[in-house]
């Protein structure tokens, strides 16, 4: 599989894992996009997915969780930016 092909495979599921949960529960108007007005659920990891090779990509560790407009989890001693 060429490399612009799992990039494309990639893109597509986060582009669903964001966009599509929020079809059943008739949100999408207020989720499932990080755009103003919308609720920003989020997580922050440690390495671009697109830049690890696929096999690396589930070692990625989450640095931060933010649901609604509150940070629930992040790493002790890591602040955005600092990386």
């Amino acid at each position: 599989m060429s490399q612009l092909s799992v990039f494309i495979r990639l893109l597509a599921l986060i582009m669903l894992g964001l966009a599509l949960p929020a079809t059943p529960l008739f949100a999408e108007n207020v989720t499932g996009t990080l755009e103003p007005g919308n609720l920003a659920d989020f997580v922050v990891i440690d390495k671009d997915y697109f830049s690890v090779p696929v096999a690396e990509i589930e070692d990625n560790k989450i640095l931060m969780t933010v649901v609604g407009d509150k940070i629930i989890y992040q790493v002790e001693n890591w602040q955005p930016g600092s990386m």
